[in-house]
């Protein structure tokens, strides 16, 4: 297009313009370096918090005025690309755009500007998005191959054969030297794989000037322009001969930190504690092929990032997940890696991985401290229970393990690690005592965790309930079954019982009491379970999917901080609400209303807020 073409600065920008406009004269009066004028343009940019994206369009509509280019002002447009001042991409762009080759000078300062910036592109500068920056200089190879193309036709009816000479060298040169960095052929094998349509185009006015100079127009050329238009053409060419390496770019076997296996730990040990154990395995494989590490160094990283992940967890639910993975559920997945690799030697594997995460004596000695237990041993221990390691080599890193502590640790009875294999062993009573609950049965002892299986009566569930919720207790119990894949079943039993809880017509007295009970301590607990866990873990279960509470939860129990809008929904019974209302008002008792199942005091409770 025309100088003229290049759209004028918008007029919300008019101060902005003029400002730059007067500065730039005056620059070009005072004749100052860039440098001088990279300072002073600084401060008009941040004293009228302009835009420094326009400065391009303003530069170049002063630079291209005449009929040649004003070198002074290309040359202040250079500086502030060069100093990152604005985006790269923002000035090629606007150059792309220019096609008006009757100003033949213009145009070969155009594209020794390009050449300038495009060689000297940062690519860590942070300042264009990857895939932009890879489609802008996709498109200026593209811009520079129309320069050689409309050059090379306007010179059959044209008197400045010369000047169309000077542009098809200089654009020759320029594609050379952007196409010849190693760099940026890779980053145009981006854009060639992201945007097949504009590669496509760009790929035709390459073909295009080949068929130009096969033609007779091209007798009108020196022999040194067709050379270096030929040798430019080959090196752009070797982007699309570019395949993608076999091999790995780097053995990492040697490094202190695994990033890949780092990442992949922490993703599922706290953001997927209740997943199944068998994706994590299958992305472990993966990784250990793609990286090429030996099988004990993969068990190396695995360990060693549990062990930062213990280290570095800031708040007690994040710690719990932590123990929760290393000693409950990456035994497990180790099991399954051994029954799926039966020719495999996987206890000297992980003999050897163990041996050296023990060089890592500091981080070691920091998690032991931080959770005041020996927490290597127990994870030995933890191994040689699931026939990972045997008890000679179980022995023999206990043994080490002592030796390279020096002090020993004082083991305190409530450290997570401890705790959460305690709790694996009371997980199934528990379990089995909620299955076992039947409001029919007469029950014999008073539930504990210790015999949790014999809750049958309302009053014996009630003591476990009250049992599991006291302290920490339920936080170790959800983290265990979580690591377990027992969470889903543990919280379907709760739904139970919960059901089971919404108080009947006409029911009064002591059972009245418990039932109320039971339905409060069991909707908390799921509704925690469903706030750490996601309300996933309740409604998959086609059982109880019809349950009040998931029922309730969908409607209005927060997700990811979010509330819930009520005003979609009506309440099934206004006079139940204005009821509860008028008796809260008035100060008698709930329990007294004629409101008489727990899940409608919930139901209703949502609509009195409103009112209130």
């Amino acid at each position: 297009m025309e100088s003229s073409s290049i759209s004028p600065v918008k007029p919300t920008s008019t101060s902005f313009a003029s400002k730059v406009k007067a500065l730039l004269m005056r620059a070009w009066r005072e004749r100052w370096s860039d440098h001088q004028w990279g300072v002073h343009l600084k401060s008009v940019v941040n004293s009228c918090n302009g835009d420094s994206k326009e400065l391009p369009e303003i530069l170049l509509q002063q630079a291209l005025v005449g009929p040649n280019p004003n070198a002074l002002i290309i040359g202040y447009l250079q500086h502030i690309v060069l100093s990152q001042m604005i985006p790269p991409c923002s000035a090629l762009n606007l150059i792309q755009k220019y096609d008006d080759i009757s100003k033949p000078y213009c145009t070969i300062g155009l594209i020794e500007l390009t050449d300038a910036i495009a060689c000297n592109i940062s690519v860590t500068s942070g300042m264009e998005s990857s895939v932009v920056l890879c489609k802008c200089l996709q498109k200026t190879l593209h811009w520079l191959m129309m320069c050689i193309l409309q050059s090379m036709k306007a010179m059959k009816d044209s008197q400045q054969q010369q000047e169309y000479i000077s542009i098809i060298d200089a654009a020759s040169v320029a594609a050379l030297h952007i196409a010849d960095n190693t760099t940026v052929q890779a980053l145009l094998y981006v854009a060639m794989s992201e945007d097949q349509d504009n590669f496509r185009d760009y790929e035709q006015a390459v073909i295009n000037v080949r068929g130009t100079l096969s033609q007779p127009v091209s007798d009108m050329l020196p022999s040194q322009t067709k050379q270096k238009v030929l040798i430019a053409q080959q090196t752009m060419s070797k982007v699309q001969d570019m395949a993608l390496p076999s091999q790995p770019l780097c053995e990492v076997s040697h490094l202190g930190i695994c990033p890949t296996i780092n990442t992949l730990v922490t993703l599922e040990a706290v953001l997927n504690p209740s997943s199944d154990v068998q994706p994590f395995i299958d992305q472990l494989c993966v990784s250990e092929r793609l990286l090429h590490l030996p099988r004990p160094s993969l068990y190396c990283e695995i360990l060693r990032a549990c062990f930062m992940g213990l280290n570095n967890c800031a708040d007690t639910p994040e710690e719990l997940k932590w123990a929760a993975f290393t000693y409950l559920k990456l035994p497990q997945a180790l099991r399954y890696m051994k029954q799926q690799s039966p020719n495999q030697d996987i206890g000297e594997d992980l003999y050897q991985g163990l041996s050296e995460l023990m060089n890592s004596v500091p981080l070691l000695d920091l998690v032991e401290i931080k959770l005041k237990c020996e927490c290597l041993k127990f994870l030995i221990g933890e191994f040689s229970k699931n026939d990972l390691l045997d008890k000679a080599q179980t022995q023999q890193l206990m043994n080490r393990r002592s030796a390279d502590c020096g002090t020993k640790i004082e083991t305190s009875s409530h450290a997570s690690p401890i705790q959460i294999i305690r709790n694996e062993q009371q997980l199934p009573k528990i379990i089995k005592g909620l299955s076992n609950f039947s409001h029919l049965d007469p029950g014999k002892e008073s539930a504990t965790l210790d015999n949790a299986d014999a809750s049958k009566t309302p009053s014996d569930m009630m003591s476990l309930l009250c049992l599991l919720t006291s302290g920490r207790n339920l936080d170790f119990i959800l983290a265990v079954a979580s690591s377990t894949g027992k969470l889903l079943g543990l919280a379907s039993k709760l739904v139970k019982i919960n059901e089971f809880a919404k108080q009947t017509q006409g029911e009064m007295g002591k059972m009245a009491q418990t039932r109320i009970m039971l339905f409060d301590i069991s909707f908390l607990m799921l509704c925690h379970i469903s706030q750490v866990y996601g309300l996933e873990i309740i409604a998959p279960s086609p059982e109880y999917s019809d349950s009040f509470f998931a029922h309730w939860a969908t409607r209005c129990l927060p997700e990811d901080g979010k509330y819930k809008c009520i005003d979609n929904f009506t309440p099934t019974d206004q006079g139940k609400v204005d009821l509860l209302i008028q008796h809260l008002i008035s100060g008698v008792d709930v329990n007294k209303l004629n409101i008489t199942r727990m899940n409608e005091y919930c139901l209703n409770f949502r609509w009195l807020y409103k009112r209130f």
